[in-house]
């Protein structure tokens, strides 16, 4: 299963971030888990995730 990973060509990049549902998932905590790992991606870049949204 892929958790985070990203595409790049030319000047465009895309990044992919998910989460691991299990029994004990709630739907706040698995989308605050996956925007803390495109988080993490995304300030590789330099970005944050209003700046992404643009």
């Amino acid at each position: 299963m892929t958790i985070r990973c990203a595409t790049v060509a030319d000047t465009r990049v895309r990044l992919f971030a998910g989460a691991g549902i299990v029994a004990a998932s709630t739907p706040e905590s698995e989308w605050a888990e996956t925007q803390a790992k495109l988080g993490t991606m995304l300030g590789a870049f330099g970005l944050s995730g209003q700046e992404a949204a643009a």
